[in-house]
């Protein structure tokens, strides 16, 4: 059983041929560069923000 659980098992067997386990490996990994590429651009975001909000001439 994989981290899906059975979802992956298309045949219905009880077990994840290599194939399913592919597709599970798959998806998985497309999930976690998804995660990956949201906090990348929350980062930017904010990064951004700040320099948006900081004032080269505060003293004068």
């Amino acid at each position: 059983m994989g981290f899906f659980g059975n979802l992956f098992d298309f045949n219905r067997n009880g077990k994840t041929d290599p194939d399913e386990q592919a597709l599970e490996f798959a998806v998985s990994d497309e999930m976690m560069e998804e995660e990956e590429q949201e906090e990348q651009e929350e980062e930017e975001a904010y990064s951004i923000e700040e320099l948006d909000n900081f004032d080269l001439f505060e003293g004068d």
